[in-house]
């Protein structure tokens, strides 16, 4: 049977400190938490599995308003163990994120390689394609942490793609700040523990409402779901992957939020209706609320849980 957390959080993100999910957690959760360093998202998958590492949470890349899902993401959540019922989503966690060139070369022009995460990259690219030489070779990494580290090892000629913070923990300079091509670019985060029930304490404590959310992974064909969706839930997004049984069929993340707080056995009853199989429901959690519309933009302030 699984143990009641620890009065300490235990905190797996994706090393080194620097990195946005390092931020994400350090919101969350504190100072005084326990932060686990893992190296690529699997290895945060793999750490909140393993009971004997004693960590009671993972903070998780889940998906940017810029470049979308995070695609690792999804498909190890795809391929978890669902007989495991103590592996659930308990909360989430919105991140504004700011991207600065760094580099200890004194111009663009002399940069010759660029470092980073392929989810930067992919938030940066027009400025990647605007400001720096055509013909620079962009190299991804685990993390922008690990982009700002290869920076300062490598000196003139090299850059990374990371936080201001990574270039102060590296001693690296900044190039260019505020690079991102969206001036709202926000990562979500998802809050993984294997304490389905077990509360947090967000630092600082967030002043807005929330509201009911559940994340279901489904195998069916859209149009059936769509039209057997009760009404007491609302679809917020549908994310497909391959169901990989061979052929074309897909698996779909769809979403939901609604007004009330049920369990889980709820949630799937809801869903689970003739031509649509529930293969899971990775947990239900309190929400960001959004006010009246679907989207989630501007739901977060700077800085702000």
């Amino acid at each position: 049977m699984t143990q009641d957390p620890t009065p300490t959080p235990a905190v797996a993100y994706l090393a080194p400190p620097g990195t946005f999910t390092y931020q994400a957690a350090l919101e969350v959760f504190g100072p005084s938490a326990t932060y686990i360093p893992c190296t690529a998202i699997p290895d945060l998958f793999s750490t909140i599995q393993d009971l004997a590492k004693g960590c009671t949470h993972a903070v998780i890349p889940y998906e940017n308003s810029t470049n979308g899902s995070v695609v690792p993401t999804l498909d190890l959540l795809r391929d978890l163990d669902l007989s495991n019922k103590h592996l659930r989503v308990v909360g989430e966690k919105y991140l504004r994120v700011r991207h600065t060139l760094l580099s200890n070369s004194t111009s663009l022009r002399t940069v010759k390689r660029v470092y980073s995460h392929a989810q930067a990259f992919g938030q940066c690219e027009q400025f990647l394609h605007q400001s720096l030489p055509r013909d620079i070779e962009r190299i991804s990494v685990s993390s922008t942490s690990r982009a700002a580290e290869l920076a300062a090892e490598e000196g003139d000629g090299t850059a990374g793609i990371a936080s201001e913070i990574c270039g102060e923990l590296f001693g690296v300079g900044v190039l260019a700040r505020d690079i991102q091509d969206n001036d709202d670019n926000t990562t979500r985060f998802l809050i993984i523990s294997p304490h389905p029930r077990s509360p947090y304490s967000p630092s600082p404590p967030s002043p807005t409402p929330t509201h009911h959310r559940a994340l279901i992974l489904v195998h069916a064909p859209l149009h059936t779901l769509l039209t057997t969706l009760p009404p007491s839930l609302t679809i917020d997004s549908i994310r497909s992957r391959p169901a990989k049984r061979g052929g074309f069929e897909y698996v779909h993340f769809v979403e939901c939020v609604g007004d009330g707080e049920g369990d889980e056995g709820v949630v799937r009853r809801g869903v689970e209706k003739e031509g649509v199989d529930v293969l899971g429901v990775f947990g239900d959690w309190r929400g960001v609320q959004v006010g009246s519309g679907r989207g989630r933009k501007g739901v977060e302030k700077e800085n702000g849980v």
